[in-house]
């Protein structure tokens, strides 16, 4: 993993785990993380400001974020779909070896990321993609 763990308060580890429909409704604070790991078939709801989601070694993972996310570290993966509510929710994702799709405002992105690792930087509501500097 080129990700390290996020030095956040509150860590939810979600480890090995497949099928597991999940809705944050207010059950997160701005210094919570979500930690997925090994697992598939997730789907999540993020109604709550936290601070990161962190997904390494997991498919077929959608989350769905109804409030402000500052960052989604995403490493080996496939198939893992965002989709922002309000664009401005997301902030960042950083990514490495992983398949992407971003559903923003009606509109689908697929990003695959291989090597150099590579982040994807909202401002202002448009998503712009840069090279990872380590």
């Amino acid at each position: 993993m080129i990700f390290p763990f996020c030095g956040s308060k509150n860590q939810i580890v979600f480890n090995n785990y497949d099928s597991l429909n999940l809705n944050f409704y207010e059950n997160l604070q701005m210094k919570d993380s979500i930690i997925i790991k090994n697992s598939k078939n997730l789907s999540l709801t993020i109604d709550s400001k936290i601070n990161k989601i962190i997904i390494f070694k997991s498919m077929n993972i959608n989350i769905q974020i109804k409030a402000t996310v500052t960052g989604i570290d995403i490493d080996n993966c496939n198939n893992i779909n965002i989709i922002p509510i309000k664009p401005y929710d997301l902030k960042m994702i950083h990514a490495f070896k992983s398949n992407i799709n971003l559903h923003i405002n009606n509109n689908e992105y697929e990003f695959f990321y291989n090597n150099p690792p590579f982040k994807i930087i909202n401002e202002f509501s448009q998503f712009q993609i840069n090279p990872l500097h380590e």
